[in-house]
């Protein structure tokens, strides 16, 4: 057994990725955030990862970051995107074991889900460099506690450089790291 990701085990989850979101950073930040999330969607389409978005209900119809995957899962405000049983079936009927997710916000929304997966059953990731924080002061002890409760810490770089090594078909693994070159490092 490999402990590298491939992708015929995984599915990636992003939570709330508007540009509403998005444009409370600053620039710079904010355009690294949509490149990233936009390399995430081109190569989980190429390799037929399993994609899902999950907003809330109060910016259901929202502008997105990148165009993600179909359809997009609301979630009732306050409350946690893994109670919405319609994306933990959709989710579910992936047959995968491995969730990666990201999105807004860290403290709040990705420690929810991740936690309700594990508690699921997943082996999950969370992409710190595709995960913000409300505030930078709670960022660590946010991924401490991800990390004790058996989240492993990751980024959208490492996960596409394992999917890419663990991808069978060589046009397809040297496509990958083309885009993996010229887009994320």
């Amino acid at each position: 057994m490999t402990l590298l990701s491939a992708p015929d085990n995984s599915c990636l989850l992003l939570l709330d990725l508007t540009k509403r979101q998005a444009e409370t950073l600053p620039r710079n930040p904010r355009e690294k955030l949509e490149r990233t999330v936009g390399v995430l969607e081109r190569i989980a389409k190429i390799i037929r990862v399993p994609r899902f978005l999950a907003v809330p209900t109060s910016v259901a119809g929202s502008e997105l970051v990148a165009n993600f995957g179909q359809p997009i899962f609301e979630w009732l405000d306050g409350g946690s995107p893994w109670a919405d049983n319609d994306l933990t079936k959709a989710i579910a009927d992936k047959n995968r074991s491995r969730l990666f997710l990201a999105g807004f916000w860290l403290e709040d929304t990705v420690t929810f889900s991740a936690l309700g997966a594990l508690a699921d059953g997943y082996d999950v990731h969370v992409m710190l460099d595709v995960s913000v924080a409300r505030r930078e002061d709670t960022r660590e002890a946010t991924i401490e506690r991800l990390v004790q409760a058996g989240v492993v810490p990751t980024t959208a770089v490492q996960l596409v450089s394992e999917w890419a090594a663990t991808t069978e078909d060589a046009d397809t693994r040297n496509q990958l790291h083309k885009i993996i070159s010229g887009h994320l490092s």
